[in-house]
């Protein structure tokens, strides 16, 4: 089913976690005001939106939210005896908050797309490129580290052609904090996202090789995996 995003009255669902376009996040749904919502979006076929949090927290009183985040479409529902429910969402476009409404229990806003500025195709090739190269330099070196401490699904090495999409599979995939991952998700120009990712994978490369060469002294910090 493919939903509609009410860009005056957009629902909204503060979260510790940045999603991306083209993630599947799964979310359990507990609080009467988010179980409200959740009954308007599936009645009206209306998706929401995920905005990171900037101040407070997930349950209790109304957090203050970053302004952009990613419009996210409700793939999969499993409803549950006590009226909770389980869902899968999937995050499509990015979307800048203008404004924060009132009015109903849960937030909603009046929001604005949020895409790329047009940039020279060649020059968002040659950071795909640099940014696979780096991915693709992570998983050599962890296929190098012994496997007991590596947790490395065989569909890693499986990466879109699409520069878009494969700017926001790598960050997904590389160890991020959320701040990093916001970072990426506000950025307006393809190439310097890709090249930002590079940039990440640099980092993680340098903290494989002094794991590499010193192994016993990182025997605490567990498996390496790049969920």
């Amino acid at each position: 089913m493919k939903m509609k995003f009410p860009e005056n009255d957009l629902p909204l669902f503060p979260l510790h976690t940045v999603l991306f376009p083209f993630q599947r996040l799964p979310l359990h749904i507990f609080e009467p005001r988010y179980r409200e919502m959740m009954a308007r979006c599936i009645e009206e076929e209306i998706g929401f939106g995920v905005l990171l949090i900037r101040d407070g927290l997930e349950v209790g009183a109304p957090a203050i939210p970053f302004q952009v985040g990613t419009l996210a479409q409700i793939e999969e529902v499993s409803h549950l005896p006590d009226g909770r429910l389980n869902i899968i969402v999937k995050g499509t476009r990015r979307f800048r908050v203008l404004e924060l409404l009132g009015g109903r229990a849960y937030q909603t806003g009046r929001i604005e797309l949020w895409d790329d500025e047009p940039a020279d195709a060649d020059e968002i090739q040659r950071a795909a490129d640099e940014a696979r190269r780096g991915f693709l330099d992570i998983l050599n070196l962890l296929a190098a580290i012994s496997k007991a401490q590596v947790d490395l699904p065989g569909e890693m090495r499986s990466l879109p052609d699409n520069p878009d999409h494969l700017a926001f599979v790598l960050a997904m995939r590389l160890q991020l904090g959320n701040a990093d991952r916001q970072t990426l998700l506000e950025m307006t120009n393809c190439a310097d996202r890709l090249r930002r990712v590079a940039t990440y994978s640099g980092r993680e490369i340098v903290r494989l090789k002094i794991f590499a060469e010193h192994p016993t002294r990182s025997a605490g910090q567990g498996k390496f995996s790049l969920n």
